[in-house]
């Protein structure tokens, strides 16, 4: 496999679905309105992603004639989906469509920021990506 040369920077985040629109901590989160195998089903779909059956993820692509890769987990807990972790060098238009796969912009999300230690809102979480 390539490796993604991309200029996009690289990140690294857990995804959580927010208890409401403006929800910027990980005390304001909730599980997904769905469970593993839906997610999986869901993610499937996407034109070369590859899925495991313990949650592990690899979508690679090509935007503007550079390689890109995003590697993620989903955990689940209870029947639902906790939180999905994601990281790699990715365009915001794949971000985007993965994130729809979350059921976005229908369900707020709030990210942590795993390197870093911090939560994000989806606003400075997209801002790291273009930085």
């Amino acid at each position: 496999m390539r490796t993604p040369t991309t200029s996009n920077p690289s990140i690294h985040v857990r995804i959580f679905a927010a208890k409401g629109q403006h929800s910027t901590t990980g005390s304001s989160t909730t599980s997904f309105g769905f469970n593993f195998e839906t997610l999986i089903t869901r993610l499937e779909r996407l034109p070369r992603m590859f899925t495991e059956p313990d949650g592990s993820i690899v979508w690679t692509g090509e935007h503007d004639g550079q390689p890109w890769q995003l590697d993620g987990q989903i955990t689940d807990h209870d029947g639902a989906v906790a939180f999905v972790e994601m990281n790699g060098r990715f365009p915001i238009v794949a971000m985007d469509e993965f994130l729809r796969q979350l059921q976005w912009p229908d369900q707020p999300l709030v990210f942590e920021d795993v390197l870093h230690g911090r939560w994000l809102s989806e606003a400075e979480m997209r801002e790291r990506l273009t930085t």
